[in-house]
């Protein structure tokens, strides 16, 4: 009334002076607010785009009429500032991974700086993280090689569990002769099932010591 806040006006129809009465309608909905793309630099120097939706509501209409001019387009500013200032404080890898706890970051500031404006924000998703193509070949190379970097890490450690296996076997069947000759049998029985081995040649002897003697040679 003449520039003055009156009172507000629960729904339905009102009568109102229009000489000296306006009315400004405010939606008490819950609003998705859509965030477009932003460029941001990362905190390893790395630059990536990211949008975002927002959604708030309106829970103080006085506030929301008179605190700021106008409130959607304050509230869309103020999370596009947040969410250059959040992706800042993080590395790329972060970004990707943390994809929650940066939302929940991103709500809790936007809803500290809307609250005197009579507006409660409830969720802040990012939506899409977009990286350039060089940036994309450069992680592919990266993970490439960190898999086969683990693959031969796998392979030595197999080898290390290998020797110690057979040098605690070898130990063993030095001191039990006959486990030498059971294997001894097991590897004819093996040499002549396996294959298209029609011939098989046996020794008419067997030496423990001698094999003994044989596989420390080899090894």
């Amino acid at each position: 009334m003449f520039g003055r806040y009156s009172h507000s006006l629960p729904p339905g129809r009102h009568r109102y002076n229009i000489m000296s009465e306006t009315v400004g309608l405010v939606n008490m909905k819950s609003v998705c607010l859509d965030v477009p793309f932003q460029r941001v630099m990362t905190k390893d120097n790395l630059e990536m785009k990211i949008d975002a939706v927002c959604i708030f509501k309106v829970f103080d209409a006085e506030k929301a009429m008179f605190a700021v001019e106008n409130y959607q387009y304050a509230l869309g500013n103020l999370a596009m500032v947040t969410m250059r200032t959040v992706a800042g404080e993080n590395t790329l890898a972060e970004t990707f991974s943390e994809r929650t706890r940066i939302n929940a970051r991103i709500t809790q500031l936007i809803d500290e700086a809307s609250d005197p404006w009579g507006v409660k924000v409830e969720r802040v998703e990012l939506k899409s993280l977009e990286i350039s193509d060089t940036m994309q070949r450069a992680m592919a190379a990266r993970a490439e090689a960190d898999q086969e970097a683990q693959a031969k890490i796998i392979a030595a450690r197999a080898q290390r569990d290998a020797a110690s296996i057979l040098t605690e076997a070898a130990e063993k069947m030095a001191a039990q002769p006959a486990a030498l000759r059971l294997q001894w049998f097991e590897t004819l029985r093996i040499i002549a099932t396996q294959g298209k081995n029609c011939t098989v040649v046996v020794p008419d002897g067997f030496d423990n010591a001698a094999a003994l003697s044989a596989a420390k040679a080899a090894a």
